[in-house]
C-alpha cells in the first residue's frame, strides 16, 4: 500500500522540482500524463484531496496537453468530496454529544424531575451515541462532508422541533373562562412539550441527515448549508424585526424558522453550481460575524436608544461583512487572500 503511494508522490515532486530536466528528456505531453496517471493511482488510494492538488497542477502548467483537458474532466465536484472516512471522528463526536442531549432531553419529555432520572439518562445516552455512531462510521466511510450534513440535520431538527413548538403552542392548549365581565383565555406553559419537541426534532434531522449523507457530499456543500442556514435565520428575524409595527406583539420567531428552512433549500442548488472550499464558505461567514460586531459596537458607541435604528446598523454591518468577505476571499491579491477552489489553506 505504501509503495503505491510513493509511486505517485515520487513522480509528482520529481515533475514539479526539475521540470527544466524533465522537458529536456520527455514531451510536455508525456510529463502531464505521467502527472495525470499519478493522480488516477491517488484516487484509488483513496487519496482525493491529493489527487485533486495533482490535476490542478497539471491544468496550471500543461494546459495545452491532452492531459490537462483530461485533469479539466476529472476534477469534478466528486473529487472534492473529501478523503475517505475523513469525517469518522467529527461524526462520532457530534453523536457523542447527542447521545448526552437525548439523555438529558427524554426524562425532562417525560417530566422527570428525580436527579437520579437524569443521571442514568446520561450514563445511557452518551454511551450509545458513542458506539451507535462508531458502528455506523465503521461500517460506512463517511466523508467530512456527509458527516457535517448530518450533524448539522439533527441539530437543526432540534431547533425547528423547538421552534415551531413556541410558535404554534404545541402541547399548550387555550383555556377560555367566561364570566359576568367577559371572557378571558390563557395558555397553560408546558414543562415537558419543548423538550418532546426537541427530541422529536431531532431524531427526525438525524433520519434526514443520514439520509443525505448517503450521497456524495462536499466539505463546501455542508459548510455552506450549515452558514446559509444560520444567516437565513438571523436575517429572518431581522427582516420581521424591522417591518413589524412598533406596537405590535407579533412575534419573530415564524420568520427566523421559514427563512432558515429557505436559506437551506437555496443552498442546496447553490453549493452545486458553486462548488465551493469550506474555508472559504467560513470565511465569508467570519466576516459577516465581524461586519456584524461592528455594527453593535457603533451601536453602543453612538448610544442608539431606538431599537429598530440599532438592528438596521446591525444588520447593515451584517450584509457589509458577507459582502466584502465573498470578494476578497476570492482574489489572491488582497488580504485575505484566495479561499476559492485552486487554494485551500486547510
Amino acid at each position: 500500500m505504501i509503495r503505491r503511494l510513493l509511486v505517485p508522490v515520487v513522480a509528482v515532486l520529481f515533475l514539479v522540482a526539475v521540470p527544466g530536466t524533465t522537458e529536456a528528456q520527455v514531451s510536455r505531453a508525456d510529463s502531464a500524463q505521467v502527472l495525470i496517471e499519478s493522480a488516477r493511482q491517488l484516487q484509488a488510494a483513496g487519496r482525493a484531496r491529493a489527487a485533486e492538488d495533482v490535476l490542478r497542477l497539471i491544468i496550471q502548467n500543461y494546459p495545452d496537453t491532452e492531459a490537462a483537458t483530461q485533469a479539466r474532466v476529472q476534477l469534478d465536484p466528486a473529487i472534492r468530496i473529501g478523503e475517505a472516512g475523513g469525517g469518522r471522528t467529527g461524526f462520532i463526536v457530534s453523536n457523542t454529544l447527542y447521545g448526552s442531549f437525548l439523555g438529558l432531553a427524554i426524562p425532562a419529555a417525560f417530566g422527570a424531575e428525580d436527579s437520579e432520572a437524569f443521571g442514568v439518562g446520561l450514563l445511557i445516552g452518551a454511551p450509545l451515541g458513542f458506539f451507535a455512531s462508531k458502528g455506523y462510521a465503521d461500517k460506512t466511510r463517511i466523508t467530512p462532508g456527509q458527516a457535517g450534513v448530518a450533524s448539522f440535520a439533527t441539530w437543526w431538527g432540534a431547533w425547528q422541533g423547538i421552534g415551531w413548538q413556541q410558535a404554534l403552542n404545541i402541547g399548550e392548549p387555550e383555556t377560555c373562562v367566561s364570566n359576568a365581565v367577559g371572557t378571558y383565555c390563557y395558555r397553560d406553559e408546558s414543562e415537558t412539550a419543548p423538550w418532546a419537541a426537541m427530541v422529536v426534532g431531532s431524531l427526525a434531522g438525524l433520519a434526514t441527515g443520514l439520509i443525505a449523507a448517503k450521497g456524495p457530499v462536499t466539505d463546501g456543500t455542508s459548510s455552506l448549508i450549515t452558514n446559509s442556514a444560520l444567516w437565513g435565520t438571523f436575517y429572518g428575524g431581522a427582516i420581521a424585526g424591522l417591518i413589524r409595527p412598533e406596537d405590535s406583539d407579533d412575534d419573530v420567531l415564524v420568520p427566523m424558522l421559514v427563512a432558515g428552512d429557505l436559506a437551506i433549500i437555496a443552498a442546496i442548488p447553490a453549493a452545486k453550481a458553486w462548488n465551493p472550499r469550506a474555508s472559504r464558505v467560513r470565511l465569508i461567514s467570519a466576516a459577516g460575524l465581524v461586519g456584524n460586531v461592528a455594527g453593535l459596537g457603533i451601536d453602543l458607541l453612538f448610544s442608539v436608544e431606538d431599537e429598530k435604528a440599532a438592528l438596521l446598523i446591525a444588520t447593515l454591518g451584517t450584509t457589509t461583512g458577507l459582502i466584502a468577505g465573498t470578494l476578497l476571499s476570492h482574489d489572491p491579491t488582497t488580504a485575505l487572500g484566495s479561499y476559492d477552489r485552486g487554494a485551500d489553506p486547510d
